[in-house]
C-alpha cells in the first residue's frame, strides 16, 4: 500500500467493509467484524482504531491493511473503500 491514512479514512473503510462500532477504551475504538468474517483462530475477534490520528507511520498502514485481509477482505475491497 502506498498511500497513507489516518483516522477518519480508516474508521470509514472500516464500516463501509461492515463493522459495527462496540465500544471506546482509552485511546482505542473497538469494531466487530461482520458475519461472516470472523478471524481464524488465535487472531483477535475485533479491529481496533486508534483515534486522533492525522496520519498513520506507512508501516502501520500496511500492517492495519494485513489486520483486514485476515478478517475475510481482499486488498482491493480495502484499498476501494480508503
Amino acid at each position: 500500500m502506498s498511500r497513507a491514512f489516518g483516522t477518519k479514512l480508516l474508521e470509514a473503510c472500516v464500516k463501509a467493509l461492515g463493522f459495527k462500532y462496540k465500544r471506546s477504551n482509552s485511546s482505542h475504538d473497538i469494531y466487530t467484524p461482520p458475519k461472516g468474517h470472523e478471524p481464524p483462530i488465535g487472531i483477535r475477534p475485533f479491529f481496533t482504531i486508534q483515534r486522533e490520528q492525522k496520519t498513520y507511520d506507512p508501516y502501520v498502514c500496511n500492517r492495519l491493511v494485513s489486520q483486514l485481509k485476515k478478517f475475510g477482505f481482499t486488498k482491493k475491497e480495502i484499498e476501494d473503500n480508503l
